[in-house]
């Protein structure tokens, strides 16, 4: 039950990350933190039909941009 309740609270806050509307304005944004929220919300969806292999790298980890529209 604590595992369920773990994953339901990431998948709300990666729905709260993605659908944010609060941001008007170019902001720096972790790319990475919003691929992992993607990922986290798709995770049913995705769970035994594909294979996610991460490979982000180290260079760029903020990038200047409207997260609303990125997501």
């Amino acid at each position: 039950m604590k595992m369920g309740a773990m994953r339901t609270a990431d998948i709300v806050k990666g729905l709260r990350n993605l659908t944010r509307t609060d941001t008007q304005k170019s902001v720096k944004y972790n790319i990475h933190e919003g691929l992992e929220d993607s990922l986290k919300i798709l995770n049913n969806m995705l769970k035994n039909k594909i294979i996610v292999v991460k490979n982000y790298g180290e260079d760029v980890n903020e990038i200047s941009c409207y997260p609303s529209q990125l997501s």
